[in-house]
């Protein structure tokens, strides 16, 4: 796997399943540490693309396949009214890690969407993994 050292992505990739929720060949889907809503997941490529517009169209064919049936696992799992994907590329889109990934966040009627999110604790973690593994 090619990668960055100083990437924390790669790090997730490298170090396996402890953060990994569920493994779709090409990437991974894995929780936000800092979610928007509960249930946020990051669809992440396992090689090192500081973005989508620098990733070979197979992987980001293969990754917005995996962030639609991730999804799907969203929606039914916690049954969730919606579904909102995107992916930032650059700073002046807000991308803070600069490995390709897609966001994947459930929404619910009537839920607060925003920049201000706070860490994800250890027992909504463990929550969300067994909902969803």
């Amino acid at each position: 796997m090619a990668g960055s050292e100083e990437c924390i992505f790669c790090e997730i990739v490298r170090a396996g399943s402890e953060h990994i929720l569920k493994d779709y060949g090409d990437c991974v889907a894995i929780l936000d540490k800092y979610p928007t809503v509960k249930g946020h997941s990051l669809i992440v490529s396992k090689e090192h693309y500081p973005n989508m517009l620098e990733a070979p169209d197979n992987i980001v064919k293969s990754m917005f396949v995996a962030a639609k049936g991730h999804g799907l696992l969203l929606k039914e799992r916690l049954k969730a009214d919606g579904i909102s994907v995107d992916t930032n590329i650059g700073r002046a889109a807000h991308q803070i890690i600069f490995h390709f990934h897609i966001h994947v966040m459930p929404r619910f009627v009537g839920d607060s969407f925003s920049d201000k999110s706070r860490e994800i604790t250890k027992s909504e973690r463990d929550e969300l993994f067994r909902l969803l593994q």
